[in-house]
């Protein structure tokens, strides 16, 4: 009988050695193509569920998908803050070549609002390598009333974005200033007479990673659908000799 899955292994390259990176703690998501939708994934041909973020194993990101869907989004993020959003993977494309360099990256995290007043943690963390330089957001699904805050579980849920508008679609451009709607969060701003100071994000003296977390600060608009959308983090890699 055939199987109703079909099982993908994403080998995360280095570029310059073209080969698998020796990483079993970096994190990895799949999406419905061409949404900011996580998919629905599975840990083995018997339809057992995956909670998704997953984490790679050896430099692979192994799951099974319906044997309906043709292609997929995915992202990943390493242990060392390399990252990628590839579109419209398949089963003939199953390979994401890192470059082991490259230090300035823009990196998307899909988010969907809930209930009111919750946080929830998007599966992903800022690791001491990263320092995070900018915020903003994309709007995929619009809600009636849906307010997101982001941050992280040291700078406050409001450290990096405060009051992101979910009613329309798009992206969503945020005032350099730390207080009103829409507008960089206490980690990214200081607010001076007359005008915003910027400043980075980069988690200091901390063990551990630290979660990306977010929360809707509204109740959802009557029977309208969550809000959906990508939280948006422009930010270096941090590397010395």
């Amino acid at each position: 009988m055939a199987s109703n899955y079909l099982e993908y292994q994403v080998n995360i390259l280095d570029a310059r050695l073209n080969r698998p990176i020796a990483d079993s703690t970096g994190k990895f998501t799949v999406l419905t193509a061409g949404t900011s939708t996580v998919a629905t994934a599975y840990s083995d041909g018997n339809g057992t569920a995956l909670t998704l973020p997953g984490t790679l194993n050896n430099g692979v990101a192994r799951f099974f998908l319906d044997a309906s869907i043709t292609s997929f989004d995915f992202i990943v993020l390493t242990a060392n803050g390399h990252y990628a959003y590839m579109r419209a993977l398949s089963q003939s494309n199953q390979h994401i070549r890192i470059n082991p360099e490259q230090t300035n990256y823009r990196m998307y995290l899909p988010f969907t609002t809930s209930l009111s007043g919750v946080v929830y943690g998007t599966g992903f963390s800022l690791s001491q390598s990263m320092l995070v330089k900018d915020a903003r957001a994309r709007i995929n699904i619009a809600d009636g009333t849906a307010v997101v805050d982001v941050g992280t579980s040291t700078a406050g849920i409001t450290g990096l974005l405060l009051g992101i508008i979910c009613t329309v679609t798009g992206m969503r451009l945020v005032n350099e200033s730390v207080s009103g709607a829409e507008s960089l969060g206490s980690a990214l701003a200081v607010t001076a007479t007359n005008f915003a100071v910027r400043k980075y994000h980069v988690p200091a003296n901390a063990t551990t990673a630290l979660p990306i977390l977010y929360q809707n600060t509204t109740a959802s608009g009557g029977t309208a659908a969550p809000a959906q959308g990508f939280i948006i983090l422009e930010y270096d890699r941090i590397v010395s000799p």
